[in-house]
């Protein structure tokens, strides 16, 4: 229980479990030294590792499923905030590029009215690596009430963005609180948008 957390994290000193999960981040920082020394193998190898884990945790018939909505939609939607809705926006640029014409959002205002409008063959992509953002998840409940689609890219399977979701595509793009926004979290993504644009080219063939 949340109570009994946040006594064990008092009692190892900490003012609270977010401090206590600061302090982790720091310890879990590469040493400095290493880094700076290796940083171009580094990154090459961290956005290897996140394509081919993302890879590995990969649900095939979750992605045909996406597919398939994406294909039979009326208006398409990707909604994401921070560095999640610059993926969006690019995920938006992929699609129109395969004749398929979808609408970024990445203001959580605009998200929350797109999603009162939504109607039952309309579909959202949602892009949130914790899957527990806070004004997604209102806006993604209004486009349930409308019976609207909902995809959603995200680490985690249990999260409340995850439930909420008629199809889930994991990513393993690994965050903590000092690198949040970093590129090699968003690769994971993009890998997913990619595999979603090319699936429906693949379905589209002589439109595309």
């Amino acid at each position: 229980g949340e109570a009994t957390i946040l006594r064990c994290v008092k009692k190892l000193g900490f003012n609270g479990f977010q401090d206590l999960k600061l302090q982790i981040a720091k310890d879990d920082k590469p040493d400095d030294e290493t880094y700076h020394e290796n940083f171009i193998d580094s990154i090459a190898a961290n956005m290897t590792n996140c394509i081919l884990n993302t890879k590995s945790v990969l649900d095939i018939n979750q992605l045909n499923m996406a597919i398939n909505l994406i294909q039979k939609s009326n208006k398409l939607f990707f909604y994401g905030v921070g560095a999640s809705g610059l993926a969006s926006s690019e995920a938006q640029s992929r699609f129109i590029r395969m004749g398929k014409t979808g609408l970024a959002i990445t203001d959580s205002h605009f998200q929350l009215m797109y999603s009162s409008t939504c109607e039952e063959n309309d579909v959202i992509l949602v892009l949130s690596l914790s899957g527990h953002t806070k004004d997604i998840i209102e806006s993604i409940k209004v486009a349930k009430k409308q019976n609207a689609k909902i995809i959603a890219i995200t680490n985690y399977l249990l999260s409340p963005l995850a439930q909420l979701a008629d199809c889930v595509l994991l990513t393993a793009g690994k965050e903590n609180l000092l690198d949040g926004g970093s590129l090699t979290s968003k690769i994971s993504q993009l890998y997913i948008i990619d595999l979603l644009t090319t699936g429906y080219a693949l379905l589209n063939k002589n439109r595309v």
